[in-house]
């Protein structure tokens, strides 16, 4: 997790697309253990909860980019992952 939040700490500081951009395989290895942590919560939650039994990371989790139509922030990316 510890480089989960240095990457997420180093976007809040070159949120733009170059940056992003020259750093997508760091993210998407970052994504895919974040990922495995969801799964894994899941598991585990859906041993005591039922209604969350079959679901995975991809239907819980947030994009990483944001809607930025309506928004005064144009910041393209959003600093945290987050499922729910």
């Amino acid at each position: 997790m510890k480089e989960i939040i240095t990457f997420l700490q180093e976007l809040q500081q070159n949120n733009n697309r170059e940056w992003f951009v020259a750093n997508k395989p760091r993210y998407t290895a970052l994504q895919t253990r974040f990922n495995a942590f969801v799964d894994e919560l899941i598991s585990e939650i859906s041993r005591f909860d039922d209604s969350i039994t079959g679901l995975t990371a991809k239907d819980c989790t947030y994009r990483i980019y944001r809607d930025v139509r309506f928004s005064a922030d144009k910041s393209p990316y959003k600093t945290h992952m987050g499922a729910f």
